[in-house]
């Protein structure tokens, strides 16, 4: 069953109360099958490229070395949210092993989504206004750091004015030094992983060579700075200031 959570003071009409049952339902088939997939050793997940919509698996039982990659594109339109049927999606993962073949069999229509990237800004803010989350640093998904960043900014944000006793402008400032160079090497590098996964001829072939040789700890080694908490987070943990 499921169940539409409850918020204080807001009623659902009825037609917007099964909209969302609809989309939880979809939600929860689509996950199930995901997990089915990486249970077998394959990834499989909605993916928009370029402004349009993909969908897009990536499995190491597919012919070559490394993972492959089929991507669709939107040819019905450019524009968010719109339906592909799976005769325009299933043929794209012809090449593709049966395993997510058996997957993408499934639904019986599909979504386009898009990506909104921007490149990096030197500047957040403006006297007593500043910016967070994609507001500030928009960047596309590769790197699942999109509501992380915007959690970091929060911390942050909240450890600098705590520390200017009610100057925002000044806090604005000094909380933008310390997050504008992290949260943009993040957004960068969310576009570089897009260029790994997305390679082709050439690239596809140097991209390989370079990960061949590395190991499980070599990659973990490669994102400590990732997953390092930043010297603010740890101030705030302690009571302290930027």
């Amino acid at each position: 069953m499921v169940r539409v959570p409850r918020i204080a003071g807001l009623k659902l009409s009825r037609k917007l109360t099964r909209r969302w049952k609809a989309r939880l339902r979809a939600q929860r088939r689509w996950w199930r099958a995901r997990w089915r997939a990486e249970a077998q050793g394959e990834l499989l997940f909605p993916e928009v490229g370029r402004g349009m919509v993909a969908v897009e698996t990536l499995t190491a039982a597919a012919a070559g070395p490394g993972p492959r990659i089929a991507v669709l594109h939107a040819t019905a339109g450019s524009g968010h949210n719109e339906e592909a049927s799976p005769e325009e999606v299933l043929p794209l993962f012809a090449a593709s092993c049966e395993k997510p073949l058996s997957i993408l069999r499934v639904p019986k229509t599909f979504r386009r989504w898009m990506l909104r990237f921007r490149e990096p800004v030197d500047n957040w803010s403006r006297g007593p206004v500043t910016l967070l989350g994609d507001a500030a640093h928009l960047m596309l998904q590769y790197a699942a750091q999109g509501a992380a960043m915007a959690l970091e900014d929060a911390v942050c944000l909240a450890v600098a004015i705590g520390d200017h006793d009610g100057d925002f402008a000044a806090a604005f400032q000094s909380y933008q030094r310390a997050r504008l160079v992290r949260a943009s090497r993040v957004q960068l590098s969310a576009s570089l992983l897009g260029l790994l996964y997305h390679a082709r001829g050439v690239a596809r072939l140097v991209r390989n060579d370079m990960y061949a040789g590395w190991s499980g700890d070599g990659q973990f080694d490669a994102l400590d700075w990732v997953y390092k908490p930043p010297d603010y987070v740890r101030r705030l943990r302690s009571g302290g200031h930027l």
